[in-house]
């Protein structure tokens, strides 16, 4: 009867070992999926340099169809092409993906100010990145 259970706690605990690593394989793989499905939705629409420190607009592929907004992102990177600041932005631009036409950037000795504008935007948005020095 001992030799009966002794079995059966082992196949139990076998079984239990399988499951986490199961469980385990599934988590690793959704958070590599979206990681992936991430990079390969984004897009450098365009970029823009002054003084070694660079801003891009990054235009994230996940329209609202078909009149919706846009998604995207402001990146602004230092001299070592380290990022400082990331913006999250949202563009109203009749169904379509952001473009260059959507923004328009100013340089100022210590920050950058970027202006967005949709197709569709009654208004303009302004966001100001600071410069950082290191």
């Amino acid at each position: 009867m001992d030799e009966d259970s002794e079995v059966i706690k082992k196949k139990n605990s076998g079984c239990l070992i399988q499951l986490l690593i199961i469980l385990l394989l599934i988590i690793v793989l959704f958070i590599g999926g979206k990681i992936l499905y991430k990079r390969l939705n984004e897009k450098v629409v365009d970029k823009q340099s002054n003084d070694g420190y660079t801003i891009e607009l990054v235009a994230i592929d996940n329209i609202k169809w078909p009149f919706g907004s846009c998604k995207g992102r402001l990146v602004l990177k230092n001299k070592d092409n380290k990022v400082i600041c990331r913006q999250k932005i949202e563009v109203n631009n009749d169904g379509t993906t952001i473009d260059k036409s959507n923004w328009k950037v100013e340089w100022k000795a210590d920050r950058v100010v970027v202006t967005i504008k949709g197709y569709d935007d009654s208004e303009e948005k302004i966001y100001t990145l600071f410069l950082v020095n290191n």
